[in-house]
């Protein structure tokens, strides 16, 4: 790790505190064991005081396996950010959208409300076929909703399987928009936002930090 000694503490001081905000600690040169374990790189080049030579304040560099651990935790957890809106998305809509509706249906057939008089007041579907077939869909949108929220829990822990069971749902749910108008322009976009998630922490970029390229 090398070290440049200033006696221009002032200096390379206010130089630092202009051009690196984020570099709050300054330590003496007595603590140096402290001021090397800071997880900041450090270029003297860019300063000419330090550049000359004559700086005896004590300035740390990460070594290359060390800037390389420093990107691999980086790139880690911005992958792990990028898997928990995904997930969050995810599971606002299988219990938002998906499970509520289930919770409905039990609520009407409870209280013995037929499927006729829900078609003819209100226009759920495009499709003929769906908006005839309204409890059954919503029975089918408890079963979207538990596979949804399943995936999403798994996202959220950081299980693989999560990652495969919300990709499945998330291709099968664009294919299907088209056939759940006008309903399904809001999973679409849940459903669309949440994929494009889960692709870019999966194949954006590769262990070194370069955008993973076709070819």
């Amino acid at each position: 790790m090398g070290v440049w000694r200033c006696d221009h503490y002032r200096r390379a001081a206010g130089w630092l505190r202009c051009g690196m905000p984020w570099l709050t600690t300054w330590l003496p040169r007595s603590s140096s064991p402290s001021l090397r374990a800071l997880p900041h790189v450090i270029r003297p080049n860019a300063c000419p005081v330090l550049a000359s030579g004559k700086c005896g304040f004590l300035m740390p560099t990460l070594s290359g396996p060390a800037v390389a651990t420093e990107r691999h935790l980086f790139l880690q957890e911005t992958r792990r950010r990028q898997y928990r809106w995904a997930g969050a998305l995810l599971l606002a809509q299988g219990i938002l959208m998906e499970g509520l509706v289930f919770t409905g249906l039990l609520v009407l057939l409870a209280i013995g409300v037929p499927q006729e008089l829900i078609v003819e007041r209100a226009d759920v579907f495009a499709l003929p076929y769906l908006q005839e077939n309204l409890y059954l869909m919503m029975a089918m949108s408890g079963v979207f909703a538990a596979l949804r929220v399943l995936g999403a829990i798994g996202l959220l822990r950081n299980r693989l399987w999560g990652l495969g069971l919300s990709l499945t749902n998330c291709v099968v749910t664009l294919a299907l928009m088209i056939f759940l108008l006008p309903a399904g322009i809001a999973d679409g976009v849940l459903s669309g936002t949440a994929l494009v998630l889960m692709l870019f922490a999966r194949l954006g970029r590769d262990s070194e930090g370069q955008p993973r390229l076709l070819v």
